[in-house]
């Protein structure tokens, strides 16, 4: 028994490897682990090199870098400008007999007397460089995977995935561990967790792991620290350590090539932007996913200030672009259901297409991933049509003359990051701010009056039976809350579908609580003055929890079935409430009650309006 520590994608950065080092040293590690690239990119190939071959490995896979980086005659298809630079720079500082020494290890091996086994990049096929972003991808790996566990780099994203034993044919097999990933901080059920520097993984007997360990020297998910595990195999847990390092030191080197950024790599621009004129942006639904392109579309507007953005969505959403950052020249709107008809089905998809072809974008980006919305960004046949190398659906992808990696993350980081592809920013998200719609709060007011100076809104439905929290719950706490701060009115927001919920919500309270019932009562733009107009926001997993993030309002949502960190919404002034049980995050749209409730709904009413309470008595005093 004994401490591994799993390294991979040094690339080169001695910095970040001697800080892991001292590390590995402080921990106690017996033995090292290389999951591979310990060159490409970075200034110091040969100090890494020579620091690796002084450890005491036990098991040793090549990387991609290291293999082209070896072989001189490798045709260097799907690097990037960058990266093919960074390679072809590599092979010149390395002798033949270091050279060599890379392509010595083999694509895929087990670690000896230890259940793992290691790969740079697949288990299925190593040698084609394939990545494991998601549910699906790990479970190709694990139909090849035969130890319990199975470390992985290559993407440079800590990510990780188990697969249980199942019941029944109703349950998911695999799960992503949310928590190896993400560095949020939330709240689960009535305790703080805080995702820092360390995050164990305790293996269950009878399960299967799959971890990505991130990289050493160029991390790519928005956090610049070099990323490494631990796994101890006699407390039977693995460890992931998050390392600062000089990140300004490795990219002042002497011989670091120019423009080269460990920790957050510049990426070369497809196409001069500054010379686009027509855009289109195709992102048909729903709600929160449409405003989560709106940072992205912000950033593009920096880089095409003399482009027009043409938008298509679906008519139901379309008020929303109101709001957009990019100020929209045309709507094309998309009726989902008359392109679903036989009947209509042919006519409307040749109009559409005669339309968008007429139109001649110099840049169509489909943030949607759907093989329909992809096939209807190749209708326009102008310049290039941008997605996402990983698809919601895999036949979208082959429609893209751009297909852009990403990390896995949340929807807003995505969006953005594909933006920042083609701009060559990866920096921070940046929020863009909302402008206010005067004319919509003026209809507004001519309907429901004046809105209160003092106003909490509530947001109690959702387009799933698993998203709804009860009624109850809402109740409770504007009970609560009312007894705590009694000038407070609480407005009731949502679709005309919700007002069954409302009536309940309002027959619970008595009359005992002001109430302003808008639920079916305002538009699109109405319910966004209307949260803007809102001191906080009380929510399920719906669209206009989105809305009120976007517009950066304190936000409480409550999570069951779904992960808040991929899909919640976004913004330093949300707090998210989800209980710590085990079948959290089944995404199940519906779910078997348990005495009247489900199990994810079981959220205590009078801590979540004492947390309220807190937050509106810091808004008063300032």
């Amino acid at each position: 028994m004994a401490k591994y520590a799993i390294l991979s994608d040094i690339h080169a950065n001695s910095d970040a490897l001697k800080v892991v080092l001292e590390k590995c040293r402080e921990i106690g590690v017996d033995h090292f682990v290389s999951l591979g690239d310990i060159v490409g990119y970075n200034a110091e190939p040969r100090e890494c090199l020579y620091l690796v071959r002084d450890l005491a490995w036990v098991a040793m896979v090549r990387g991609n870098h290291d293999e082209y980086t070896a072989n001189g005659k490798t045709e260097l298809s799907g690097f990037n400008p960058h990266a093919k630079f960074a390679v072809n720079w590599t092979r010149e500082q390395l002798t033949d007999a270091e050279r060599a020494w890379l392509v010595s290890m083999p694509y895929r091996t087990r670690i000896p007397g230890n259940n793992s086994t290691i790969v740079h990049a697949t288990l299925d096929t190593p040698e084609n460089w394939g990545y494991i972003f998601d549910c699906h991808h790990a479970a190709d790996n694990f139909s090849y995977q035969f130890t319990q566990i199975c470390f992985c780099g290559h993407s440079h994203v800590p990510v990780a995935f188990c697969k249980k034993p199942i019941t029944s044919i109703n349950e998911r097999s695999i799960d992503e561990i949310p928590e190896w990933t993400y560095n949020y901080q939330f709240e689960l059920s009535n305790t703080d967790f805080n995702y820092e520097d360390e995050l164990t993984v305790e293996i269950k007997a009878g399960y299967k792991y799959l971890f990505n360990v991130g990289s050493i020297g160029q991390p790519r998910n928005r956090d610049p620290r070099s990323s490494f595990a631990i796994m101890d195999t006699d407390a039977g847990t693995i460890t992931r350590y998050r390392i600062p390092y000089d990140i300004a030191a490795q990219q002042n080197k002497p011989d670091c090539p120019k423009d080269w950024r460990s920790g957050s790599p510049s990426v070369p621009r497809m196409f001069e932007l500054a010379k686009v004129k027509r855009i289109l942006v195709i992102k048909p639904s729903s709600l929160g996913d449409i405003l989560h392109v709106f940072p992205a579309l912000a950033e593009l507007r920096i880089h095409c200030p003399e482009a027009t953005l043409d938008f298509l969505i679906h008519p139901a959403f379309a008020d929303i672009l109101d709001y957009s950052p990019f100020p929209v020249s045309e709507r094309i709107l998309f009726e989902r259901k008359r392109m679903g008809r036989v009947s209509t089905m042919v006519p409307e998809f040749l109009k559409l297409a005669r339309e968008l072809r007429r139109k001649k974008y110099d840049l169509v980006i489909d943030f949607q991933g759907l093989t329909r919305s992809a096939l209807f960004a190749s209708l326009t046949r102008g310049g290039p049509v941008v997605g996402f190398a990983q698809t919601r659906e895999t036949a979208a992808k082959w429609f893209y003359s751009r297909r852009i990696a990403v990390a896995p993350g949340h929807a807003l980081e995505r969006n953005s990051a594909l933006i920042g592809e083609l701009t060559g920013n990866n920096g921070p998200v940046r929020l863009p701010e909302l402008p206010a719609n005067p004319a919509a709060l003026r209809k507004l007011e001519t309907l429901a009056g004046p809105l209160p100076s003092r106003l909490v809104a509530l947001i109690p439905g959702a387009r799933w039976q698993s998203k709804q929290f009860p009624p109850a719950l809402f109740a409770g706490i504007a009970r609560r809350l009312h007894q705590l701060l009694p000038d407070y009115v609480f407005a009731i927001i949502g679709a005309g579908g919700d007002r069954k919920i409302e009536q309940e919500i309002v027959e619970r309270l008595r009359g005992e609580v002001p109430v302003l019932p808008l639920a079916g009562k305002t538009s699109l733009t109405g319910m966004m003055e209307v949260l803007r107009a809102s001191s906080l926001v009380i929510s399920n997993d719906s669209g206009p929890v989105h809305a009120a993030a976007a517009l950066n309002k304190p936000v409480f949502a409550f999570f069951g079935p779904t992960c808040p960190e991929k899909t919640g919404p976004y913004g330093e002034r949300t707090r998210i409430y989800q209980l710590n049980i085990d079948c959290v995050r089944c995404m199940k749209r519906n779910c078997r009650p348990v005495d009247g409730l489900l199990r994810c709904h079981r959220l205590d009413a009078d801590k979540i309006a004492a947390d309220a309470f807190q937050v509106l008595t810091q808004s008063q005093e300032n």
